[in-house]
């Protein structure tokens, strides 16, 4: 089998929409509730897809809603990013658009591995974010989306192998690329 480098991963969402949760329920199997939503910790973990291993580096970013911070840098070097919301929390689905929008201006390419997350199924009497405006909004990126619960480790890990692959074709491409540029 393969080792790969390292892969970088970054999670882009407001305040209180489960990056932490999400993360340390796919690194270490178990929920957390109680965090410092103004910790921005770096996670690692070795996964296998399609009979390659990776190395995950998952940045679980601190975000102060009222100031983001400068994400220009950080986001550069890495390769995979994960934008989340919170189904229980309308205003959180409507700045994922700022966070694509940023990415997409960052990165400077249209081959950019992404998925959409859509946090806290587990909540569905809170509901404020329909399904098919996860669904609407990743049609429109092109990008995989999935409803997920941190807390109830409902397609945590499926949603991050999902993103993994989108990295290997990300790679494919550009390998290809560079390759027929030759």
């Amino acid at each position: 089998m393969e080792q790969h480098e390292i892969t970088k991963i970054i999670l882009l969402g407001m305040s209180g929409v489960g990056k932490t949760s999400t993360t340390v329920q796919f690194v270490s199997g178990r929920f957390i509730e109680d965090y410092d939503p103004y910790y921005e910790g770096s996670y690692r973990k070795n996964l296998v897809v399609d009979n390659e291993r990776f190395c995950l580096d998952i940045l679980d970013t601190a975000m102060d809603d009222d100031e983001p911070p400068n994400l220009n840098n950080i986001i550069q070097e890495y390769e995979g990013i994960i934008l989340m919301y919170s189904l229980t929390y309308h205003d959180s689905f409507d700045k994922i658009s700022e966070y694509y929008s940023l990415v997409m201006n960052i990165k400077n390419t249209s081959n950019v591995p992404m998925i959409l997350l859509g946090n806290k199924i587990d909540l569905e009497n809170d509901r404020q974010v329909e399904t098919n405006e996860g669904e609407s909004i990743a049609n429109v990126y092109n990008i995989p989306f999935f409803e997920i619960s941190a807390k109830n480790n409902i397609k945590v890990e499926e949603s991050f192998v999902e993103l993994v692959k989108e990295i290997l074709q990300s790679r494919n491409k550009h390998h290809s690329n560079t390759i027929s540029q030759k």
